[in-house]
């Protein structure tokens, strides 16, 4: 199951105002099923979180995307980028991040 980073903003935010549900209900989607990210997904997450949350909220869910044994990172190369462009000229209001997943 990929989890998109809207999902890790709202855990890991906790100005969301769903941030408390998603406390609740990921651990256990978490532990119930194999979990992937992309690396796209990982730097949006990272980035809204320094900005927002600052650096020690912002590394620590880096490291845990990194060291958990649930989560698998899907990186992207030369073939899975290229392979995201067609999706966004056929919806250009999706961003990268969503194309890719797609």
């Amino acid at each position: 199951m990929i989890i998109d980073s809207v999902i890790w903003i709202t855990l890991k935010y906790e100005r969301d105002k769903f941030h408390s549900k998603a406390r609740e209900l990921i651990p256990e989607i978490i532990k119930n099923n194999q979990i992937f990210v992309t690396d796209y997904i990982i730097i949006e997450v990272y980035s809204f979180l320094l900005r927002k949350a600052g650096i020690k909220v912002a590394t620590a869910t880096l490291d845990m995307f990194q060291h958990s044994e649930k989560i698998k990172i899907l990186y992207n190369d030369d073939i899975t980028f290229n392979e995201t462009l067609p999706i966004l000229s056929t919806h250009p209001f999706f961003s990268i991040v969503d194309a890719n997943i797609i």
